[in-house]
């Protein structure tokens, strides 16, 4: 007689489960590598056991952005929380969004390939508008501001990821090299620029947060300064 082997146990397949693996798959493989048959793989499963739970690979890509980027800061319903001036509010998505993007690999690419319309995060982005609404920003300008600073994080990140954030960041983690080509050139302003910048200590263009922030703070600051006087 054969012996009796026992099947490999397999937990019952959840659409939580397959968010998860496809999750692991893209930190692991990139998101490139995020297939239906992969994400099976992962699972120990055959591919169209996946489609009882998502129609096709889109469906799947919106649900890992729902999931990665539902934690947004727009849950704290403390009255402190609340009464945040619309800048902070503002100021802290970019933090927020920036933190899990470099927290996932290629988390940039569910931003540009995901639906935004088929996700709960449109009920994420109406808390944001209503908290910066509720300290003076009118709805029409914080949906255009929100959008103006989800760009600049998202174009950030992307080269950060690239390891090409900012030339002047990069040149500055090489000072001797950047000096002699300032030098050589005859660079006045580029020398200037690093040397008072270097005398104030800010921002660390060498420092992907303080590079970060201080570019949040000043397109904040601009979106603040091109309001209408009533905002």
């Amino acid at each position: 007689m054969k012996p009796n082997i026992p099947k490999r146990q397999v937990p019952p397949l959840q659409r939580d489960r397959i968010v998860a693996a496809a999750l692991t798959v893209m930190n692991r493989d990139g998101f490139a590598k995020v297939t239906l048959r992969q994400v099976a793989a992962e699972l120990h499963v055959q591919a169209p056991a996946l489609y009882w739970h998502f129609k096709n690979k889109q469906a799947l890509i919106n649900a890992m952005y729902e999931c990665v980027f539902s934690t947004q800061p727009t849950h704290d319903t403390t009255s402190s929380a609340q009464e945040k001036p619309w800048r902070e509010v503002l100021a802290d998505v970019g933090l927020h969004v920036r933190r899990v993007l470099l927290t996932h690999r290629d988390a940039t690419q569910l931003i540009l390939y995901a639906e935004l319309y088929e996700s709960a995060m449109l009920a994420q982005i109406d808390g944001v508008i209503d908290r910066m609404a509720r300290t003076g920003l009118r709805q029409d300008h914080g949906l255009a501001a929100l959008s103006v600073v989800v760009s600049y994080t998202l174009g950030f990140v992307i080269e950060e990821e690239a390891n090409q954030h900012f030339t002047m960041q990069k040149a500055a983690r090489n000072p001797e090299r950047l000096w002699t080509a300032v030098e050589k050139r005859n660079l006045t302003n580029v020398r200037l620029a690093f040397e008072t910048m270097a005398q104030a200590k800010k921002p660390d263009q060498s420092n992907g947060d303080e590079a970060f922030i201080y570019g949040l703070s000043v397109i904040v600051s601009g979106i603040a300064a091109g309001l209408p006087a009533e905002t």
